[in-house]
């Protein structure tokens, strides 16, 4: 659950945004109240005006703590038109063992490595969420992260229906099942 921040705190974080990146204030208000309101957000426009950028840098600004403690640290993917459901949630991956023989082993796509890396036991049923250490998407240092958000760059050069049907299904009921057959 995202808090609103303070009016002063969403001033801070806008000034600080504006720093990083030529965008309108409003366009930063609307972005944060829908994602508090628990909407996705969906970044189109022309090739080179920052849309990635800004997916990185507005969850760590926006809900930063103080200088120590940043807020949500964003990791991209970026998707192709070769994406299946196995980048996407996952899949099984055959690998040779030491001896050479074939073992088998399941792989997480990007939608579950990134949920996995926000709870303690990598999954959401004991609800312990876990801090972690990154490198830090505005200057590059070590920070302390309140969780992992995850941000698809160019997914509109994905397969839509190949790569996120089964996403939009696990979404709907609430639970993501790894696909184990080819």
């Amino acid at each position: 659950e995202l808090l609103l921040p303070s009016a002063t705190a969403m001033d801070q974080a806008i000034k600080g945004i504006q720093d990083q990146i030529l965008i309108d204030g409003d366009t930063i208000l609307k972005i944060v109240a829908s994602l508090v309101s628990g909407k996705n957000i969906l970044l189109t426009g022309a090739v080179g005006t920052g849309k990635t950028h800004l997916a990185k840098i507005l969850p760590e600004i926006v809900w930063r703590e103080d200088d120590e403690n940043a807020g949500y640290h964003a990791g991209v993917y970026t998707a192709t038109s070769d994406w299946t459901t196995k980048d996407v949630i996952g899949g099984i991956v055959p690998k040779l063992d030491e001896d050479e023989k074939v073992t088998y082993s399941i792989e997480k796509g990007c939608v579950t490595e990134t949920v996995s890396k926000n709870w303690r036991d990598e999954s959401s049923e004991e609800k312990i969420r876990v801090f972690f250490n990154a490198e830090s998407n505005i200057d590059g240092e070590e920070r302390r992260f309140r969780g992992k958000w995850l941000a698809i760059d160019e997914f509109n050069r994905a397969d839509i229906d190949k790569s996120f049907g089964q996403l939009f299904t696990a979404i709907e009921h609430g639970k993501m099942k790894i696909p184990t057959i080819s």
